[in-house]
């Protein structure tokens, strides 16, 4: 079965932009030692830096949910209202993988 990439994107709220990614450091550090935890970073956009783009992999359906109940996952959700301009948005894909597989796809 192909992985499954969450992309999310992510405003972060004026003057919150430390907190911001200091929350999800320390989410994103814990989450690379889950086990069905393929890839996870995080990148920003080079003309504003409040806008974030999260790229998460996983190697199963299961694996997102597990994810979903992991206390630092929460933490974050918890933290949510105070440090992001509205709700990060998260959209499921599963790869199709043309040409090469090493250029084609994310893992």
């Amino acid at each position: 079965m192909a992985h499954i990439v969450v992309i999310s994107r992510i405003q972060v709220k004026h003057g919150q932009r430390e907190a911001a990614l200091e929350a999800l450091r320390e989410e994103i550090e814990a989450s690379h030692h889950e086990d069905g935890v393929v890839k996870f970073a995080l990148h920003e956009d080079p003309e504003d830096a409040l806008k974030l783009l999260m790229v998460e992999v996983y190697r199963a359906e299961e694996d997102i949910d597990s994810h979903y109940k992991q206390p630092y996952f929460l933490e974050l959700v918890n933290r949510m209202g105070e440090l992001f301009d509205g709700l990060p948005t998260a959209d499921r894909f599963v790869g199709l993988p043309f040409g090469d597989p090493a250029k084609g796809q994310l893992a």
